[in-house]
């Protein structure tokens, strides 16, 4: 129904990030890609949480790569590299990240570790935690 109302001419009355997602999802399905940046644009005034930026980095790969959420997406990853910028300090953190939050954080050029071996080490560990069967890896 809001989709509806934003095709007509009518102001988004959401607040919620959930309630904002939703509509945006419903807007991708029917190609409505005003309504899709507008959707990005208040989510992006949304102060971001770790949690936020992962649900938002979890969206569908082809919703992904669209120009509407392409801002949000970069400033999800941004969020998230400059959270876990000392990687080794919040390994017990990053090992919890899914893939795309650990992608995120370890594409980042502001990375600041002593050694590159800690890393290895912490991504060896993700892999064995997120993907036990060796045929997954």
């Amino acid at each position: 129904m809001d989709l509806l109302k934003f095709m007509y001419n009518s102001p988004l009355s959401m607040k919620t990030p959930s309630a904002l997602l939703n509509l945006l999802m419903a807007a991708d399905r029917f190609e409505v890609a005003s309504c899709m940046s507008c959707c990005s644009r208040l989510l992006l005034n949304v102060p971001m949480m770790c949690e936020s930026a992962l649900l938002y980095l979890g969206l569908p790969y082809i919703l992904l790569m669209t120009d509407a959420i392409k801002p949000l997406t970069d400033a999800a990853e941004q969020f998230l590299a400059a959270s876990y910028k000392d990687i080794t300090n919040f390994q017990n953190k990053v090992l919890k990240l899914p893939l795309a939050g650990i992608e995120a954080v370890l594409s980042s050029d502001d990375l600041q570790v002593t050694s590159e071996d800690g890393v290895y080490d912490i991504v060896l560990n993700w892999a064995w935690i997120h993907y036990p069967e060796l045929e997954e890896r």
